[in-house]
């Protein structure tokens, strides 16, 4: 998956690399949730989206990276993640935090329609720039699969939709699972 750049630049180049430095996380905070009912949900959690959020952080977080600002989690900002959320009518159950970057969040999640795939999950914050540049994203990665070229070297979006949370309306996107990040390897 690309690299997010935090230039605030508008072009396209910079909206493309959105993605994420897939750095990890350990646990920091208590999520309000409870255990879906419904019948497409199984093992799905449900956010009670009456109390704050934090960052999650993954539990083997090593204290060396750096994590996105708590005070982002809010209207026009982030939306609260947590493992075992399910996404899109239980589609997507979120395994784990990748990375987060400055448009967005990266989470793993099981594709309930492809479980042998997993995918990367871009939830980008709710705010009207961010929604407009994900949706400049989403045009671009789906000309470059309809030409059905793999000359390009782009990652491969899979779906797109829009969740509501307690922070706005957010565009999720569903890639390919690429590599770790190049500074997490040197």
């Amino acid at each position: 998956m690309p690299g997010e750049s935090k230039n605030k630049s508008g072009s396209i180049f910079h909206r493309l690399r959105s993605s994420a430095s897939l750095s990890f996380f350990s646990r920091s905070a208590g999520f309000g949730s409870k255990r879906s009912a419904g019948s497409n949900s199984g093992d799905c959690l449900e956010q009670d989206k009456s109390i704050m959020y934090k960052p999650y952080r993954n539990k083997d977080h090593s204290g060396s990276e750096s994590e996105e600002d708590p005070e982002d989690y809010k209207k026009g900002g982030y939306h609260p993640v947590q493992p075992g959320l399910c996404l899109k009518e239980g589609r997507y159950v979120v395994t784990r935090k990748l990375g987060w970057g400055h448009f967005s969040t990266v989470w793993l999640a099981t594709d309930r329609k492809d479980p042998t795939r997993p995918v990367a999950l871009k939830i980008v914050k709710s705010a009207a720039h961010y929604t407009e540049a994900a949706r400049d994203e989403i045009k671009l990665l789906e000309r470059i699969a309809a030409v059905g070229s793999r000359d390009v070297p782009v990652v491969q979006m899979y779906d797109h939709f829009v969740i509501s949370g307690p922070h706005g309306q957010h565009v999720c996107m569903v890639f390919e699972v690429l590599g770790a990040n190049l500074l997490k390897i040197i």
